[in-house]
Parts: structure tokens; sequence; C-alpha cells
């Protein structure tokens, strides 16, 4: 449920005023969810259990332009996309991320990727449902610059850990950030691929990006376009929640394998203390 649409100069105090859940984000990730409000045009906040209250959030710096009577512009695009992310928050619960710690030994890792999927999901979607608002040109180009930031980040660092098991409870924290981090150009790319599909566009990511076609995540794009598509046209995500993200994991926990090669030809280590790192992806 949609509680409200709020405009303001100081997007960061008034989502810090409304996101009041305890124990909702590790100082670490509320430190960087701090870091990218500084940045960002506007977000969908999501509150509660089982049924979730939703609350839009705008920067007015960047919707200042809806005050000129200069035609469609990215402002535009923005609002729309804010607000198709409520039509598509339906199954997100924060809730779920509690309860992620409390599960089984072995049956937490699955729950987690499809967890870490819905973002990317989410970001398609509503970019799919967008992209024909306001200054569809200039939003293009947008998610053609973030995908290039991206890929010259990747792989990104991550906090080096010795941990060996993976599919442990306790390893969650730990495999939460390796993927969330290794996995943020297939988000950026999603902006990207829905923004293309809604404006129908057979053209792919590689096209519209050199960087993404010359990069060692190249063969993932395509591989993301048809499982973004296949949740897009089957409608499980209506039905099924977030167990219609499955399409998503394989491409996820591949360009995950190419971060941990890429990271590990990077900062060479020695034999004994790159056992004791393991990997994510290990069996």
């Amino acid at each position: 449920m949609m509680k409200g649409v709020t405009v303001t100069f100081d997007l960061e105090a008034i989502v810090t005023q409304i996101d009041r859940v305890p124990n909702h984000r590790s100082p670490a990730a509320s430190e960087r969810f701090k870091r990218w409000l500084r940045t960002a045009a506007g977000c969908v906040l999501t509150i509660g259990g089982d049924r979730p209250d939703r609350y839009v959030v705008l920067d007015a710096t960047f919707l200042m332009t809806l005050l000129r009577p200069s035609g469609p512009d990215l402002a535009h695009n923005i609002v729309v996309h804010e607000l198709a992310h409520v039509v598509f928050a339906r199954y997100r619960s924060n809730r779920e991320w509690r309860d992620l710690f409390d599960t089984p030994r072995l049956a937490w890792q699955h729950r987690a990727w499809l967890n870490l999927a819905y973002p990317i999901w989410d970001e398609y979607a509503a970019c799919r449902l967008s992209a024909w608002a306001g200054d569809y040109a200039g939003a293009l180009f947008n998610f053609q610059n973030c995908i290039a930031r991206d890929i010259a980040d990747f792989p990104a660092p991550s906090r080096r850990t010795r941990r060996i098991r993976w599919d442990v409870p306790a390893a969650a924290p730990d495999f939460i950030r390796r993927v969330s981090v290794a996995t943020k150009p297939l988000l950026t790319a999603a902006y990207l691929t829905g923004h293309l599909d809604g404006m129908g566009i057979a053209e792919g990511v590689t096209h519209f990006s050199t960087p993404a076609r010359t990069s060692v995540l190249a063969g993932c794009f395509e591989p993301l376009r048809i499982a973004l598509r296949t949740i897009w046209e089957d409608g499980r995500h209506w039905r099924d929640g977030k167990s219609a993200m499955e399409p998503l994991v394989s491409v996820m926990q591949e360009v995950l394998r190419i971060w941990e090669d890429e990271t590990e030809q990077r900062q060479p280590r020695s034999k004994q203390s790159r056992k004791a790192g393991g990997r994510a992806t290990a069996p």
C-alpha cells in the first residue's frame, strides 16, 4: 500500500525520519545507503512486515524543471520511475531479510540469492514501465554512464574474509556483502535493459555500451536480458513473489564466479592464504 509521496530538498533527513525500522540495516549498510542518498533523485521506502507500506520520496532539486513549460525532461522520467517501483514492490518485505538469518543450515543461501535478485528485477521493471516518460534519450544516456562507471570499477573490492565454509548461517552477512558487490554491474545493466525493452529496441546492453561490450562480463548481459524478460512475460512475479526470481540466480552466480577469479588475479596471495580465503561459489 502506498502511504504517500514526499518531495524534499533534504532527501536524507526525510528518509531517516520515515525509515525507523529497528535492525533493518547493519551499520555498514546504513552508511552505504546514506552515501547513495546524497546523489539519488528519489527512492521508495518499504516499511513493515507481511503487508508493508510504501513511501515515495523525491529530491526537489531534480524536479525543479517540472515547473518550467519546456516540455518533457528527465524529471518526468524520475517521477514515473519511482511510482513504477510501487507497482512492483508488492513482494518486497524487510521481514524476509531479518528471518533469513534464522533459517536452518543450508536453507538460507538460496533465499539470499532470491532476495538479492529482486532489486535487479525491480529496477528492470520500473525502467521498462517508465521508458517513454519524459526525456527518454536523456534517461538512456544516464543509464549508459551508470553502467560504464560500474564496469570500470569491476571487480569492486569487498572486505577480505578468511572464511572457508559458505554453507552455514554464520556466513550470511559476508555472503550477502560479497554477492552485492560482485553483481552491481548487473543492477545498472538492468536499468539500461529495462529502458531498451520498454522502448522496443532490439539491441542490448553491449550494443549501447562499449565498456560492457569489451569487459569480462560481456557474455553475461544477454543471459541477463533473457532472464528478466522471462520473469516479465510469464507473470509469475505477481503470483509467486520472489520465487519468480529463479531465472536470475544462475546469471548472478556466473558474475560472482568471474568476480572471484578477477579478484584473485589482481590481488595475488600465497597458496595457504588463498585456501584460507575460500570462495562463495565453491560447492
